[in-house]
């Protein structure tokens, strides 16, 4: 099936694909002609927790580089130095305490442990926010880097720093910077992959699957590809997990805002976003979340609507749904 025979089929295809099944797949279920709903509806917190599992965070020491564990409801937490054996502490803030003392670790084991356990007994509490207003909440927090680093799921495949500041004019150190100049990036070395769209749709819902009309405009999307090849058709789940990889290349120690990425899938409607979180101290363990749509913000751009539509970065809205949300990421 070459590229060619795929835009044939989907020319034709076009013909039967009905009407209500387009405005069923982009318009319905949010809640608004219907019986959906969306992100300002939803329990979005009871989301975020579903599939949250802490994992190690690295942090440094008075004698080199650490790797610290605080899984929640484990009578245990855990530590080892670079290239060193795991070294396991009774979960008591006197053990924690004196093991952070011996290694200098500058209270990033008490902090871990103790905000650990506020995820891990329910005891925190979740804010919303659109992108700008997320900075502006969380700019002058008392930031909370390490439980921060700990809710960063596993990434396939990690991104060096400079490819992300090859990629986005911006450093990943600087998260507010960097949201912002992805939106750029993916529209100078991409857009999005409008025939792949059109050809999933009638695979789907009018040939049933018998053919496969995406493979002729699938690629390699990792960002090393996008910046060299100059321009590459993208997929939302493509554009999420590029945006994650690069939120993620810098530790979230190292950044100004430390971040931890992730993924929303709205089954309903076979779309895949990214949301953005940060914690910190303010009567107890907050954390601030918002939600980025570079899908929207992409194809806005590529179809010149941004004038009408906005820019279509912000997703906590009335116009974004949740089904479930995802902190590893993928390679693909």
């Amino acid at each position: 099936m070459n590229r060619r025979r795929a835009l044939s089929l989907i020319g034709g295809g076009l013909l039967t694909l009905g009407s209500f099944r387009a405005v069923d797949n982009v318009l319905l279920g949010y809640g608004h002609l219907d019986g959906g709903t969306n992100l300002v509806a939803q329990d979005v917190g009871g989301l975020l927790d579903e599939r949250l599992e802490l994992g190690s965070v690295a942090v440094g020491g008075e004698d080199g580089g650490y790797e610290l564990l605080a899984t929640t409801g484990e009578e245990r937490a855990w530590l080892r130095p670079a290239d060193g054996e795991w070294r396991s502490v009774p979960r008591t803030a006197v053990a924690v305490r004196e093991a952070d003392d011996e290694h200098g670790l500058g209270g990033a084991f008490v902090a871990l442990v103790e905000d650990g356990t506020s995820i891990g007994s329910g005891d925190h509490r979740y804010e919303f926010y659109q992108p700008e207003a997320f900075f502006e909440r969380v700019g002058n927090a008392e930031h909370r880097p390490v439980i921060t680093g700990a809710l960063r799921g596993p990434i396939a495949e990690p991104v060096a720093p400079e490819t992300v500041l090859g990629f986005a004019n911006a450093d990943p150190a600087d998260p507010e910077a960097l949201v912002y100049g992805l939106v750029d990036g993916f529209r100078e070395h991409g857009s999005y992959d409008v025939p792949r769209y059109v050809g999933g749709s009638i695979q789907d819902n009018v040939l049933m699957g018998r053919v496969n009309l995406r493979a002729p405009f699938e690629r390699s999307t990792d960002l090393d590809s996008l910046t060299e090849r100059g321009h590459t058709g993208l997929f939302c789940w493509e554009l999420s997990y590029r945006a994650a990889e690069a939120l993620h290349a810098t530790p979230a120690t190292e950044q100004t805002v430390p971040v931890a990425a992730f993924w929303v899938r709205d089954r309903r409607h076979k779309h895949v976003y990214n949301g953005l979180a940060t914690a910190f101290l303010e009567g107890g363990l907050t954390v601030a979340v918002t939600f980025l749509d570079y899908t929207h913000s992409t194809l806005y751009h590529d179809l010149r609507l941004t004038g009408v539509t906005g820019e279509g970065l912000a997703a906590y809205d009335e116009w974004h749904r949740a089904d479930e949300i995802h902190w590893d990421v993928p390679g693909i």
